[in-house]
């Protein structure tokens, strides 16, 4: 089992003192983020906080000011991760982020992208919810799991590539640019799909009915995503940057997968801005447990090199990327084949969840003054 989802002990299902706060702070909060429409047959009727369960905190994300937890939707016996949101910490841009992340999750229909099944506000918290994804994300995988310590192995990257470059495709048929594709957010459900996360530094290339040509400036997530950002994106000239952003950041996670961590990790900022701008190929920095990285087959470096193409227009599309031999393998695997390769890491076991006397308000206290790993952001 996944050391970050270990021990998750749940606490009682209702909360009255959060379901019934009539401030003029809530109710100016609560008209930014209007309940959203249901996306699921299990949820006909209109969301509340007392249909759930909420277990114990599994970390903390959007800007800090989210609690995630794992959850139970009582009606249907689904297990969901809830991101707690306290809208109040939230700055204005910041909440436009996250306001524009519900709508879009509303736009998506796609096998391969996470998307929310509702959100609705209570007091001054926004409750938003996603189908569990019993894995977690490669990255924790990665982080927490010894022998994915130094990356998987290839069969194990075409798969996850395969399904992540897909919903990307979907993506971009919509006229979105995802702008943050990495392990963090490639999630992994029980069955073994696998979803692309991350979707509030999503941005559309439709404007005023139109498609535009490209995009300029930098977002909320730049300095954050910057190991995967493509150089057009940082330069912020007037040719600006398009969905083959995007291509490059798969080549960018596909190292990441391959190796354990993404290239120019721990270098300053500037200095990675610098060695992106003047065109420098990704590179790795030393591992300081002198441990060797797991070889890179052919196939696997012939994607890499055609996505980090310094210049956009060489880059292959994600439909271009699917036809590769690497990313072929998908169609030929049965739907169990990533699980059995994952072993000894399985999905999270929710037969096994006790029950704890511990309750929300105590447990948003705790998060709010101990250091919590980031999961999901």
């Amino acid at each position: 089992m996944l050391p970050c989802f270990c021990n998750l002990r749940k606490v009682g299902p209702k909360y009255p003192d959060m379901l019934h706060s009539t401030s003029e702070s809530t109710v100016s909060q609560a008209t930014l983020l209007q309940k959203t429409s249901k996306l699921g047959a299990e949820y006909e009727a209109t969301p509340i906080s007392s249909d759930y369960l909420v277990y114990q905190a599994i970390g903390v994300g959007c800007f800090g000011a989210a609690s995630i937890f794992l959850s139970q939707h009582i009606p249907s016996n689904v297990f969901t991760v809830l991101r707690l949101i306290d809208l109040e910490r939230l700055s204005s841009s910041q909440m436009e982020d996250v306001q524009n992340e519900m709508k879009l999750s509303q736009l998506i229909n796609h096998t391969h992208v996470a998307r929310y099944l509702c959100s609705f506000v209570v007091g001054t918290k926004l409750w938003a919810l996603q189908p569990l994804m019993h894995y977690g994300s490669c990255a924790d995988i990665m982080h927490s799991a010894q022998p994915f310590r130094n990356g998987f192995k290839e069969p194990v990257i075409s798969i996850i590539l395969r399904d992540i470059v897909s919903g990307l495709q979907y993506l971009h048929s919509l006229g979105f640019v995802h702008r943050s594709v990495r392990a963090k957010h490639f999630l992994i459900h029980e069955d073994g799909i696998v979803k692309l996360s991350g979707l509030r530094s999503v941005v559309s290339m439709i404007e005023d009915g139109a498609r535009v040509k490209a995009l300029h400036g930098h977002f909320t997530g730049t300095v954050d995503n910057i190991c995967w950002l493509a150089p057009e994106l940082l330069s912020q000239d007037l040719s600006g940057y398009s969905f083959q952003s995007d291509v490059y950041s798969v080549g960018i996670a596909a190292l990441e997968l391959a190796t354990g961590e993404a290239p120019f990790a721990g270098l300053p900022v500037t200095e990675i801005m610098m060695l992106k701008l003047r065109g420098h190929p990704p590179v790795l920095m030393k591992k300081d447990d002198g441990e060797k990285d797991g070889q890179i087959s052919t196939h696997l470096s012939k994607v890499i090199d055609l996505c980090v193409d310094p210049d956009p227009s060489r880059r292959p599309s994600p439909a271009k990327l699917l036809n590769t031999s690497l990313l072929k393998v998908r169609k030929k695997v049965a739907p169990n084949t990533l699980k059995d390769l994952l072993l000894p890491v399985v999905p999270l076991d929710t037969s096994k969840l006790n029950v704890a006397e511990t309750g929300l308000e105590s447990m948003l206290e705790a998060l709010n003054t101990t250091t919590t790993e980031i999961i999901w952001t």
